[in-house]
């Protein structure tokens, strides 16, 4: 009697001993996906880093141009200016210079 008692216990642990190796190669499985997702991740947020750093010196160059453009449109409002006021000073010599001759036609 004790020798089957002991042959249950042996296969009791015996099958628990299976069901452990079966919830282990389970969770290695799910480990070794676990892995491979993280590394497709991995390469995917690299790529995307990479997409950003291009991104982030297009602006920046976008920025360079944009500030060479504002300070060029700013000498070209200041040069319109500038002769806005010359042709001013023109036309009111111009319209002077008219005033007086018809002054002095009359």
């Amino acid at each position: 009697m004790k020798s089957e008692e002991i042959k249950r216990e042996m296969d009791s642990i015996n099958e628990r001993i299976r069901d452990k190796s079966t919830d282990l190669e389970k969770l290695q499985d799910r480990s070794k996906d676990k892995n491979s997702d993280l590394n497709s991740l991995r390469r995917e947020s690299e790529g995307l880093q990479s997409k950003i750093s291009d991104i982030t010196a297009e602006i920046s160059r976008m920025n360079s141009e944009i500030t060479l453009l504002s300070t060029e449109i700013s000498g070209f409002r200041s040069s319109l200016t500038n002769k806005d006021a010359d042709f001013q000073r023109e036309l009111q010599a111009e319209t002077d210079a008219a005033t007086k001759l018809a002054q002095k036609s009359k």
